[in-house]
């Protein structure tokens, strides 16, 4: 039963999301028709006051009769107290009474008919103001709504253009090309570096051989120049350029 229970909610929590998403993409007609329920229970509301107030007039004409039949039963009471009609006047005497009475309570009962017809009224006219306040308002809801739904979109369409971007075969390409760019620097830095230090030693050899020749007696070369003899020499320079060749393959 909870797994049931559970799968209902669930069923009817995505139903009625649903339904208020194709309520936001469909305001004019969810509006419209609140402004139409809206005047319908207008309409229901007056036809149910119209017939109130004619309850209202029909017991304020029974209470005119009432009364009109009550000063008839009161000026037969006076005549009949003027001339002593025992035969007659207690029942006239009971009739005003019974009368009085009816009379009172009709009288009662319609001040608050009447009270709660004023009520009825004055909420009619709120109802109607609260209809026409809602049209206006509807327009006003159906544009924003409108221009939210239209802002939402450029941002959607925004968001996937860049997505797209990034994730585009041009992007790819890019980023390759910045590899590539980064590994023939990456060579470049490495191999400028083995072929300056290479100079340099070339440089310095030649020197030394150089000023050997110009003053050989005078001048003392390093203990390990004066080990190597001028065959080893150039096979060690052979070899530094052969390594600097390695290093330019890869």
């Amino acid at each position: 039963m909870r797994f049931i229970s559970r799968l209902w909610s669930l069923v009817r929590g995505s139903f009625s999301k649903k339904v208020r998403d194709l309520e936001w993409r469909s305001p004019e007609i969810v509006l419209e028709e609140a402004e139409n329920q809206k005047r319908r229970r207008a309409g229901e509301l007056l036809e149910a006051l119209a017939k109130f107030r004619t309850a209202v007039d029909r017991r304020r004409d029974r209470l005119k009769k009432m009364l009109v039949e009550l000063q008839l039963v009161e000026d037969r009471l006076a005549t009949a107290q003027d001339r002593q009609d025992t035969k007659n006047g207690p029942e006239l005497l009971r009739r005003q009474r019974l009368l009085s009475e009816q009379v009172h309570a009709d009288r009662t009962e319609l001040e608050a008919e009447l009270h709660r017809r004023d009520e009825l009224e004055g909420t009619l006219k709120s109802i109607q103001d609260d209809i026409e306040r809602f049209g206006i308002e509807r327009h006003r809801m159906t544009a924003e709504i409108r221009a939210l739904q239209a802002q939402r979109q450029a941002q959607e369409i925004q968001q996937q253009f860049f997505t797209e971007t990034q994730d585009s075969p041009v992007a790819a390409i890019q980023e390759r090309l910045q590899d590539e760019r980064n590994r023939a620097n990456l060579v470049t830095e490495m191999t400028g570096g083995s072929m300056q230090g290479m100079a340099s030693l070339d440089r310095q050899l030649d020197e030394q051989a150089f000023a050997a020749m110009c003053r050989p007696t005078e001048v003392a070369q390093p203990s390990w120049v004066e080990s190597l003899s001028m065959p080893q020499l150039t096979a060690r320079r052979d070899s530094s350029a052969r390594s600097a060749v390695g290093v330019t393959a890869l």
